[in-house]
C-alpha cells in the first residue's frame, strides 16, 4: 500500500529509546525507510533500556524496513560514515530527525564544565553536524 511517505529515506538520531525511537517507528508506519542511528548497539552500553537494534526488529515486526547504524553524533568522523553508508546503501536521504540528545540530572549550580560541554556537544554539536553532512545530499 501506498503512503505519503513511500520511498523516502529517514534518518533518526538518538533512535534506540524514547522520543527517537517512536518517531522512527511513525515514519516507518507512514512508509519511510529508516535508518536508526545512536551510540547504544548493545544491551547493558547504557543505564537505559533500548538499543538501535531493538528498534529497527520492532519496525520490522510491524512490516517497515529499517537500518540501524551505529553513531556517536559528537564525532564528525562517526556523522560523516554514517551518512556514507545511508548513500551507498539507499541512494538518498529526505528526512533527518536530530533527536539525540541528553539532559543533566544534576542541578545548573552542580553541573560541572565536564558535564556542560558533553551536554553542548551532543544537542549542539551533534545538530550541527548531522545537519551538514546530510543537507548536501537533501538538496541534490
Amino acid at each position: 500500500m501506498e503512503t505519503k511517505l513511500t520511498g523516502k529515506v529517514a534518518i533518526v538520531t538518538g533512535g534506540s529509546r524514547g522520543l527517537g525511537k517512536a518517531m522512527a517507528i511513525e515514519l516507518a508506519r507512514e512508509g519511510a525507510d529508516i535508518v536508526v542511528a545512536a551510540r547504544t548497539v548493545e544491551s547493558g552500553q547504557s543505564r537505559l533500556p533500548g538499543t538501535i537494534h531493538e528498534t529497527v526488529r520492532e519496525i520490522g515486526k510491524l512490516g517497515g524496513k529499517a537500518t540501524a547504524i551505529r553513531c556517536d553524533v559528537t564525532k564528525e568522523e562517526d556523522v560523516n560514515e554514517m551518512v556514507r553508508q545511508v548513500i551507498a546503501h539507499f541512494g538518498h536521504v529526505d528526512i533527518l530527525i536530530n533527536n539525540a540528545g541528553i539532559g543533566m540530572p544534576k542541578s545548573f549550580v552542580k553541573m560541572t564544565t565536564k558535564n556542560w560541554d558533553l551536554l553542548m556537544n551532543v544537542n549542539l554539536k551533534g545538530t550541527f553536524l548531522c545537519t551538514k553532512a546530510v543537507l548536501p545530499h537533501m538538496t541534490e
